[in-house]
């Protein structure tokens, strides 16, 4: 997919696409720099956002263009897909680069990435080389990264990596969409950053099929998020039909004499005609 947050790439090869790994990926944090390269190609490299709202775009374009078909579909939240929300590992992680170690609580208070300070230990790589990202969170990218998104004030060393959708963010703490740290062990799709593809990727096993990130698609993910960490959201459900309850039918019963009185009139009747025999005879 296709960003419309990220600008075109420094180097001068086009805008940036974004794709997911087709299957979780075990040990996603360590090994996503292989992982990556195989799904795209020469310059693919897990995803490491500079800004929140780049990180926001990417995400939820993603979740609902792969995991959300009947919300894409309608073209807003369709509340049977609330279970579908799955959280993407990033290409970044706290490493020791440089000689810096990491320290066992990192701060994530003002960090500024490559500011020399001692918490600034975040880089997007290592890739299977042992280099860091050639297009990300590096010391000569432009424009500079601006990190200032963590999801917890502090973070262990024994959780180094990063991921997207781990914020659980609702309403009004959607946004800023943060990164969560998280234990590099974890088993998560991996979402890839490369230029445009000109040709397949997987040696021509996959076509890359190119689509457009959406706004839209940002609102169909955080009322998504709103649906299932709202612990206040209620999943709407059909009112129940009312049951239509039939009155059995009764006859009015006659009224009380009424069988005497037509007898009364059938007398009356058959003495008027004997009286006119008897006259007409006479």
């Amino acid at each position: 997919m296709k960003s419309f947050v990220t600008p075109d790439d420094s180097f001068g090869r086009g805008k940036y696409y974004y794709t997911l790994t087709e299957t979780e990926i075990p040990n996603a944090g360590s090994i996503a720099w292989n992982t990556c390269g195989d799904v795209s190609g020469m310059f693919g490299e897990p995803f490491c956002p500079n800004t929140w709202e780049e990180a926001e775009e990417v995400y939820s374009n993603l979740l609902v263009e792969h995991f959300m078909p009947l919300s894409k579909a309608a073209g807003e939240f369709v509340d049977e897909e609330v279970d579908n929300i799955v959280t993407f590992a990033l290409g970044g992680k706290a490493l020791e680069y440089q000689g810096r170690p990491v320290p066992a609580t990192i701060d994530h208070a003002g960090l500024v990435i490559n500011d020399g300070s001692d918490n600034d230990v975040y880089r997007c790589g290592l890739k299977a080389s042992g280099s860091i990202a050639m297009d990300q969170w590096n010391s000569w990218y432009v424009p500079t990264p601006v990190v200032d998104f963590w999801t917890d004030a502090t973070a262990p060393s024994t959780k180094p990596c990063l991921n997207l959708g781990g914020h659980q963010g609702f309403n009004d703490t959607w946004a800023p969409f943060t990164m969560k740290n998280m234990l590099c062990t974890t088993s998560m799709y991996v979402i890839c950053k490369d230029v445009k593809q000109t040709q397949n990727t997987h040696d021509g096993n996959v076509v890359v099929v190119e689509e457009d990130m959406t706004t839209l698609n940002i609102e169909i993910a955080k009322a998504a998020f709103n649906a299932a960490y709202n612990s206040e959201y209620v999943i709407p459900t059909e009112a129940p039909v009312p049951e239509v309850v039939t009155e059995p039918v009764t006859e009015t019963p006659a009224a009380a004499g009424g069988n005497s009185m037509m007898m009364i009139i059938g007398v009356v009747v058959v003495i008027a005609i004997v009286v006119a025999v008897v006259v007409m005879k006479k």
